[in-house]
């Protein structure tokens, strides 16, 4: 809306439409159609890079090169820029697709410098450049989450314990535990994460191997029950 707005729309603002997740159902439709006619400008959002069909049925316009796609932000997501440039040039028609990025918006979203920016304007190599940066922040989030995976999967098994330490009252560890999942100042009780989980996967094991003795002992009976039955009717 900021740029629709401005002095450097004014020439074309006339043919420019503007596409949101307010505009309504029908009024989308019929804005797909005319996006890729002759002429047509179309302003929108982020989400219509992802599965939104633009179809081009103008012939003329297909032979002198098809639609034509700007994206407007650098993707931390590749697949999303992927998505956005399968807006044109579908199924073997015409099409063309560039950025046009503002270095303010890449200082902010893609962490580049001033000096990554002097050497994107000395080298040409934009796309390469903000490519090793996504990798680079996508890699560092990637590090991020397994350190969440890892605390998370410590909480997990203290939770456990103070399940078990529920069901079997022990009043004094459930305490313990809560004072310490609340953040209580005078909470002193210390964790070992992996202490803890094989003590967990102990009893989950000796859990399961003591349904399959009750099972076998169960069948077992069953079986002297149908035994026992049969020879008394034999007599």
């Amino acid at each position: 809306m900021e740029f629709y707005d401005s002095v450097h729309l004014n020439d074309i603002k006339l043919e420019t439409v503007i596409l949101t997740e307010k505009t309504c159902k029908k009024e989308k439709e019929k804005v797909f159609l005319s996006a890729t006619t002759p002429g047509a400008i179309t302003l929108m959002i982020r989400e219509f890079g992802r599965g939104t069909d633009f179809k081009c049925f103008d012939s003329h316009m297909l032979n002198d090169g098809g639609v034509h796609v700007i994206q407007t932000f650098f993707s931390l997501d590749l697949s999303e820029e992927i998505q956005i440039k399968g807006r044109t040039a579908r199924q073997g028609d015409n099409g063309s697709y560039s950025m046009v990025l503002n270095t303010n918006d890449l200082r902010q979203e893609m962490k580049i410098t001033d000096a990554d920016v002097e050497i994107m304007r000395n080298t040409s190599k934009y796309y390469s450049i903000l490519n090793e940066k996504r990798e680079s922040i996508n890699l560092q989030k990637c590090i991020d989450l397994k350190k969440k995976v890892k605390k998370s999967e410590a909480i997990h098994y203290e939770t456990m314990d103070y399940k078990e330490s529920l069901l079997v009252g022990d009043q004094t560890k459930s305490l313990a535990y809560l004072f310490k999942f609340n953040n209580v100042l005078n909470a002193t009780i210390n964790f070992d994460h992996n202490k803890k989980k094989e003590q967990y996967l102990n009893r989950r094991s000796e859990k399961f191997k003591d349904i399959i003795t009750e099972e076998k002992v169960k069948r077992e009976a069953v079986k002297r029950t149908n035994k026992d039955g049969s020879e008394d009717e034999m007599e």
